[in-house]
Protein backbone atom coordinates (compact mmCIF):
# COMPACT_ATOMS: atom_id res chain seq x y z
CA UNK A 1 0.00 0.00 0.00
CA UNK A 2 2.48 2.98 0.95
CA UNK A 3 3.13 4.29 4.20
CA UNK A 4 1.59 4.68 7.05
CA UNK A 5 -0.27 7.91 6.56
CA UNK A 6 -2.33 6.13 4.00
CA UNK A 7 -2.53 2.85 6.39
CA UNK A 8 -3.99 4.75 9.14
CA UNK A 9 -6.26 6.94 6.36
CA UNK A 10 -7.80 3.32 5.68
CA UNK A 11 -8.00 1.89 8.58
CA UNK A 12 -9.59 4.77 9.87
CA UNK A 13 -12.14 4.99 6.89
CA UNK A 14 -13.07 1.25 7.72
CA UNK A 15 -13.70 2.22 11.52
CA UNK A 16 -15.86 4.91 11.07
CA UNK A 17 -17.92 2.67 8.22
CA UNK A 18 -18.52 -0.03 10.57
CA UNK A 19 -19.65 2.37 13.66
CA UNK A 20 -22.23 4.41 10.77
CA UNK A 21 -23.18 0.81 9.97
CA UNK A 22 -23.65 0.04 13.72
CA UNK A 23 -25.73 2.87 14.71
CA UNK A 24 -27.92 2.52 11.27
CA UNK A 25 -28.86 -0.80 13.12
CA UNK A 26 -28.95 -0.10 16.07
CA UNK A 27 -31.36 3.16 15.53
CA UNK A 28 -34.62 2.48 17.12
CA UNK A 29 -37.84 2.06 14.96
CA UNK A 30 -39.36 5.01 13.58
CA UNK A 31 -42.32 6.48 15.96
CA UNK A 32 -45.21 6.41 13.07
CA UNK A 33 -44.56 2.91 12.09
CA UNK A 34 -46.74 0.10 13.68
CA UNK A 35 -44.11 -2.86 15.60
CA UNK A 36 -46.12 -5.49 13.47
CA UNK A 37 -45.30 -4.17 9.80
CA UNK A 38 -41.79 -2.59 11.02
CA UNK A 39 -40.70 -6.32 12.16
CA UNK A 40 -42.18 -7.35 8.82
CA UNK A 41 -40.39 -4.95 6.64
CA UNK A 42 -37.21 -5.91 8.42
CA UNK A 43 -37.44 -9.38 8.06
CA UNK A 44 -38.18 -9.16 4.37
CA UNK A 45 -35.23 -6.86 3.70
CA UNK A 46 -33.18 -9.15 5.43
CA UNK A 47 -33.79 -12.33 3.99
CA UNK A 48 -34.34 -11.90 0.09
CA UNK A 49 -35.52 -14.48 -2.11
CA UNK A 50 -32.67 -16.71 -4.64
CA UNK A 51 -33.87 -14.29 -7.36
CA UNK A 52 -33.55 -11.07 -6.35
CA UNK A 53 -29.91 -11.66 -4.60
CA UNK A 54 -28.89 -12.57 -8.32
CA UNK A 55 -30.34 -9.97 -9.72
CA UNK A 56 -28.47 -7.53 -6.85
CA UNK A 57 -25.35 -9.46 -7.08
CA UNK A 58 -25.36 -9.07 -10.75
CA UNK A 59 -26.07 -4.87 -10.65
CA UNK A 60 -23.29 -4.65 -7.73
CA UNK A 61 -21.11 -6.45 -10.50
CA UNK A 62 -22.45 -3.82 -13.58
CA UNK A 63 -22.04 -1.07 -10.68
CA UNK A 64 -18.07 -1.80 -9.64
CA UNK A 65 -17.20 -2.75 -13.35
CA UNK A 66 -18.26 0.94 -14.14
CA UNK A 67 -16.35 2.49 -11.43
CA UNK A 68 -12.98 0.07 -11.84
CA UNK A 69 -13.05 1.78 -15.19
CA UNK A 70 -13.77 5.33 -14.64
CA UNK A 71 -11.22 5.19 -12.08
CA UNK A 72 -8.77 3.05 -14.83
CA UNK A 73 -9.87 6.54 -16.87
CA UNK A 74 -9.23 8.83 -14.28
CA UNK A 75 -5.83 7.78 -13.38
CA UNK A 76 -4.83 7.78 -17.04
CA UNK A 77 -5.64 11.40 -17.34
CA UNK A 78 -3.75 12.16 -13.98
CA UNK A 79 -0.69 10.01 -15.61
CA UNK A 80 -0.64 12.32 -18.43
CA UNK A 81 -0.92 15.39 -16.69
CA UNK A 82 2.04 14.95 -14.15
CA UNK A 83 4.14 13.39 -16.74
CA UNK A 84 3.00 16.72 -18.71
CA UNK A 85 3.78 19.25 -15.59
CA UNK A 86 6.93 17.05 -15.00
CA UNK A 87 8.27 17.68 -18.23
CA UNK A 88 7.83 21.63 -18.31
CA UNK A 89 9.04 21.77 -14.89
CA UNK A 90 12.38 20.34 -16.58
CA UNK A 91 12.01 22.59 -19.40
CA UNK A 92 12.04 25.77 -17.24
CA UNK A 93 15.21 24.34 -14.72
Amino acid sequence: MGGWKSKLTLTLIIYFAGFATAIYYLAPEPANASEKNYQKQKINNTYETQENQESSLSNFSQTLKKYVNFAKGTTTQMQDALDQAIAMNEKTN
